[in-house]
């Protein structure tokens, strides 16, 4: 195999792999991934221009040998020769002046069709690299573990959650009312107050939409902490919360009834859980609430990026 052949195809073989980690950088950082598809155009683009010169310097040579013989005048025929050639007439005449024009055809045809072969394997090649980044992308992002996961190794999958004075954790200090954002949101024709966290993402009516493609994300708070108060107390027997991934983290959920109660339960969730749906029995069964305040801590190492919980779905069953 030519050198020049070989560097092409590894050219090639560069991009599409450039292509495939952009793909997977769209998740963590969306310029890094632009840069890579740039570098990636720029192989596919002097990968095109390496290819393109031979073959055309080939193709000319290749032609100009085709013409240069077809055209080459034939040597007279000698005397006794004369009458056979005179027997033959119009189809010795014939035959070089159609070869040379079948020649003369494909020395016009042959580029174009060597451009659209070239564009199309392009795009099948850029096609097929984004195609593939993409597809194993997302399948890192949905079966290996989240970055900076402090994994326990033979955990159990849930573990309950002391009484709030017996755990030294900062989940137990919950933020002041003051610090949170207030939110106004209309549920089923009422409209009920919403306490949380800065978010960066969403807002606090996604929680509430039964959409968990929406969400609110907290802009950096650990613990994030929304509280919902509702304009009448509602009879509820279990507390739903949909979040997005996370691993090695705490819910503690505090609920006051409208005898004036006040309700402190949660679990512990040292695995790593794939957006999870959790489920929380109300101590003593269904009762009627004026607000519930949920706490959601994440006990990893502080990551690069930032605490940034996700919050799908929040509901009242």
């Amino acid at each position: 195999m030519p050198t020049a052949e070989r560097l092409q195809r590894l050219l090639f073989l560069f991009s599409l792999l450039l292509g495939i980690a952009a793909a997977l950088l769209v998740f963590a950082n969306a310029w890094a991934a632009i840069a890579l598809l740039v570098l990636a155009g720029l192989g596919i683009g002097l990968a095109i221009v390496m290819r393109a010169r031979p073959a055309n310097a080939v193709q000319d040579s290749s032609n100009i040998e085709d013409l240069s013989t077809s055209e080459m005048p034939a040597a007279p025929p000698a005397d006794d020769e004369a009458a056979q050639t005179q027997t033959t007439g119009a189809e010795a005449i014939a035959a070089p002046v159609e070869e040379a024009l079948q020649t003369a055809d494909r020395v016009t045809a042959n580029p174009q069709v060597a451009s659209a072969q070239r564009s199309t394997t392009i795009w099948l090649w850029l096609i097929g690299a984004l195609l593939a980044g993409v597809a194993i992308g997302v399948l890192v992002n949905r079966v290996l573990p989240v970055p900076y996961a402090n994994h326990l190794a033979g955990a159990q999958a849930a573990v309950p959650v002391e009484s709030p004075s017996s755990l030294d954790s900062p989940i137990r200090k919950p933020a002041a009312t003051s610090d949170l954002v207030e939110s106004r949101v209309v549920v089923a024709g009422e409209e009920w107050i919403v306490l949380h966290s800065a978010l960066d993402i969403g807002q606090a009516a996604d929680i509430f939409d039964a959409r968990p493609e929406t969400l609110m994300r907290g802009q950096s708070a650990n613990p994030f902490i929304f509280e919902v108060r509702y304009p009448q107390p509602r009879s509820a027997g279990r507390i739903v919360l949909h979040l997005a991934r996370m691993s090695n983290f705490e819910v503690t959920i505090t609920a006051a009834t409208a005898d004036g109660e006040t309700l402190t339960f949660g679990e512990a969730y040292p695995e790593e859980l794939v957006d999870p749906v959790l489920e929380f029995e109300v101590p003593g069964g269904a009762r009627s609430l004026r607000f519930v305040r949920v706490a959601i801590l994440d006990r990893r190492a502080p990551p690069l990026e930032g605490f940034h919980t996700h919050v799908r779905e929040f509901a009242l069953r």
